[in-house]
């Protein structure tokens, strides 16, 4: 486990915290390795919500690729390489939520009437999603594993800060014109220990 501190924080203080509050620790901690299990585990992905059991061939004359059917997702591979796997399925899975995610931004803010500047996928370890004040918006490429329904709520909600770059009643109401279940959807969210911007 790494602990990461202000740069002047008083390192007895900080193992005297460890030391008062393993249990609570170890409890985030499971918390963590359960949310992440449940998104994506050594043997089965969410991809758009729906989970497919992960399969992995190793054959040395075909090139590394990914296959999706119905029920799995079929990791192709020269070598059996544990890296190697990870890479490819993360390369796989930032190029489904561009291809993804990209139109259905641009058919949302049409929707809702709205612009903005430029879309930035990356991987934030504290935010699904974000909005700058001059229409630059931000989206978490992991989002590719949340619901269709939970990912348009997201998209809503960074679009919705166009017209009001607040969290005030009548941002929630434009929120909720656009998507009745927002609040279903941001419990969804939740779940998973990441915010909305």
């Amino acid at each position: 486990m790494i602990v990461v501190t202000p740069k002047r924080y008083n390192k007895n203080m900080l193992l005297k915290f460890i030391s008062e509050n393993q249990a609570w620790i170890h409890g985030q901690l499971a918390k963590i390795k359960l949310k992440k299990d449940f998104l994506e585990s050594d043997t089965a992905i969410r991809i758009l919500g729906k989970l497919y059991q992960k399969l992995i061939t190793v054959d040395p004359l075909k090139p590394s690729q990914i296959q999706l059917h119905k029920e799995q997702i079929e990791l192709i591979t020269p070598e059996e390489s544990v890296t190697k796997l990870k890479k490819l399925t993360e390369r796989f899975l930032k190029q489904t939520a561009e291809q993804y995610l990209l139109p259905r931004i641009s058919q949302l803010a049409k929707k809702m009437d709205t612009t903005y500047k430029a879309v930035k996928l990356g991987e934030h370890s504290s935010q699904w999603g974000s909005c700058t004040h001059d229409g630059r918006l931000s989206f978490n490429w992991r989002l590719i594993h949340a619901p269709r329904e939970v990912i348009d709520y997201v998209i809503v909600h960074e679009l919705a800060h166009r017209t009001h770059h607040n969290h005030s009643a009548a941002f929630w109401q434009l929120v909720e014109k656009f998507d009745p279940n927002y609040k279903q959807n941001r419990r969804w969210l939740k779940k998973f220990g990441l915010s909305v911007g």
